[in-house]
């Protein structure tokens, strides 16, 4: 998919699967192919399009309601790839050229980029809060009702 690509790469990926793809990536934006990217690390590679990091809620949590280490991996918004490679639970994957599937892909990452974005104009201590005051939000972040997820902490 990645090799494939002509114009653009939207990502969603953790440390772990970038490691792996960095290489074929690297390629890719020495065709010219514009790469953006939700990255679950501690640090974003250099020199490899725009690369966001998702420090807004621990990237356990996200796992956790998952249930899955999800990647995601759209070509020039024609086709995507969704996948569980987490270490923690059987992979799966899907991989589609059906257009209502690719905007759901590219909405996921793109709502998590303007987050991370968001989150490091007005600070995570702010996200936090509105979270923690807002039960359907909490629900959001968590996958529990608010009562439970208060008592085990955001």
């Amino acid at each position: 998919l990645i090799e494939g690509a002509k114009t653009s790469l939207t990502l969603s990926l953790w440390a772990a699967q970038l490691e792996v793809l960095e290489p074929h990536l690297r390629r890719a934006r020495a065709r010219g192919v514009q790469v953006r990217m939700m990255l679950f690390g501690e640090s974003a590679p250099q020199n490899l399009g725009s690369v966001y990091l998702h420090h807004f809620i621990d990237s356990s949590i996200v796992e956790n309601r998952l249930g899955a280490q999800l990647m995601v991996l759209s070509a020039d918004s024609r086709e995507v790839l969704v996948a569980n490679l987490g270490p923690h639970t059987d992979g799966w994957a899907v991989r589609t050229r059906d257009r209502a599937l690719v905007l759901v892909a590219e909405e996921y990452v793109r709502h998590d980029v303007v987050l991370a974005a968001l989150t490091a104009k007005v600070g995570k201590e702010v996200l936090l809060e509105l979270i923690a005051l807002n039960e359907d939000l909490m629900f959001m972040v968590r996958g529990e009702e608010l009562g439970h997820a208060l008592e085990v902490g955001l």
